[in-house]
């Protein structure tokens, strides 16, 4: 029913009185996904990844800067507007904030009945009729079509909004966020609603969401998004349980399992998602990645080498700021004293008088090794290029310590960006941990007799 192939929506970044544009926000950058008839596909991910504009770009409620999508086989983007009327009809949007969605001077059942008044339907008894049918089907009382928002329970207002989306008959459904601010037990409510109106209204449901629980009870398929790409996509079972993506993997084992028994599942990700207007190179989950593949020739402990990669992509960034992290850095001092008994008294005094004196001032290479956590490396080579990539970013030289990162610690996660291939899993994922690309990376580290990078099951 629903193909979304390369979607793009950029803003662009103007400055000056004549609006010149200098950079773009890359909200979503390349998005591709289908929705069959009858099926529930959730996209998923962090808040600010771009899901929601995704959502809004596919309905053409914002236009796309690029990219096609087609609905029952033809492209939204060439419909006059009357067809964009009739897609309209079959398309419908439920807004993530229901309180804010609905206008506080209108009853539930005039909300409900607007968009049958757009769409021709003039008679008042015959849209009131319409409107009491479709609030029962969502679970309400008739009656309430006369009660105002704020007389309704979050979990009522948002049957409401799904009534409104439901009241034109749609074929497709957009449901943003559709339970994130309700009660666990109407949670389970709403889900269970959405499941029988799938099948009762036989409708296809997109359902976007930062909560893989909601997406596994309800999905038939699901969509990982970060920082406005499709990172892995495939039947929720497969992916769920044989996450194939590291950002996938941690989103997983972020979830809390119920069984006290249960081994909890290694989770190691930290920072946030990429600002859109300055993805990283390569990979961009790369500088968060617990995953990212070393050179073939390295032989570092998979933290160090990640704290590497980090430095590297904050770098690259123009992030490092030497008298920000110098202000920021406190030397601890601590005093070694004997507390068992036996306390030397001189030289207990010389420790206090340590103590009182004032710490110097960390400098700027100190500073920048304490904020980004840098190993010293066992390799020679490659500690000397830290340490002189470290003085150079202090010294305010951000370009020479990248070209001299780039040089020393080589990755394809920052060297390429990877697209969606299938996994010997039956579902895709875009990562460098499969592969032709991770063939070649597995077969130059082998031949090196090196070991480094753990295996896409360990990582």
């Amino acid at each position: 029913m629903l193909t979304v192939r390369g979607l793009e929506k950029h803003y662009p970044i103007t400055e000056g009185l004549l609006r010149r544009e200098v950079g773009r926000v890359r909200a979503v950058d390349g998005v591709d996904f289908e929705l069959r008839r009858g099926e529930t596909l959730g996209l998923i991910g962090e808040s600010g990844c771009g899901k929601s504009t995704a959502a809004r770009s596919l309905l053409h409620l914002d236009e796309p800067t690029g990219g096609t999508v087609a609905f029952d086989g033809d492209e939204v983007g060439e419909f006059d507007r009357q067809r964009r009327r009739r897609f309209r009809r079959r398309a419908q949007l439920v807004l993530q904030n229901p309180t804010s969605s609905f206008d506080p001077r209108l009853t539930i059942g005039e909300s409900v009945a607007e968009p049958l008044e757009i769409h021709g339907m003039t008679d008042a008894s015959t849209r009131r009729a319409v409107v009491e049918d479709t609030l029962e089907r969502t679970g309400l009382q008739a009656s309430m079509a006369d009660r105002y928002p704020h007389e309704l329970s979050g979990g009522q207002k948002q049957r409401a909004a799904l009534a409104r989306a439901l009241v034109l008959d749609p074929d497709l459904v957009v449901a943003d966020e559709p339970v994130s601010a309700l009660d666990v037990s109407v949670q389970a409510e709403i889900i269970a609603l959405l499941r029988r109106l799938v099948s009762t209204f036989e409708l296809s449901l997109l359902v976007i969401s930062h909560d893989m629980g909601v997406v596994r009870e309800l999905c038939d398929r699901v969509a990982v998004m970060y920082a406005g790409e499709i990172v892995e996509r495939g039947p929720v079972e497969s992916v769920f349980e044989r996450p194939q993506h590291p950002y996938t993997r941690a989103l997983v084992a972020a979830v809390p399992t119920p069984d006290p028994r249960a081994e909890p599942r290694p989770f190691d990700l930290h920072g946030d998602v990429p600002d859109p207007a300055e993805f990283p190179d390569g990979c961009r989950f790369h500088p968060r990645c617990p995953a990212v593949i070393q050179p073939p020739d390295a032989d570092l402990q998979q933290r160090e080498w990640q704290r590497i990669v980090a430095f590297r992509a904050a770098v690259d960034a123009g992030q490092v700021d030497p008298e920000a992290l110098v202000s920021a850095v406190e030397v601890d001092v601590s005093v070694d004293t004997d507390t068992s008994g036996g306390i030397d008294a001189s030289a207990d005094a010389d420790a206090a008088s340590d103590a009182s004196s004032p710490s110097p001032p960390p400098s700027a290479t100190t500073a920048i090794r304490a904020a980004y956590d840098l190993p010293t490396l066992d390799d020679d080579e490659r500690s000397s290029a830290l340490s002189t990539a470290v003085d150079a970013v202090s010294s305010g030289d951000a370009d020479h310590a990248s070209e001299i990162l780039e040089d020393a610690f080589p990755t394809v996660c920052i060297r390429e960006n990877p697209s969606l291939r299938p996994t010997d899993l039956g579902h895709a994922a875009a990562c460098h941990l499969h592969g032709e690309v991770r063939e070649t990376e597995t077969e130059a580290k082998n031949g090196a007799g090196e070991s480094g990078v753990t295996s896409s099951d360990e990582a």
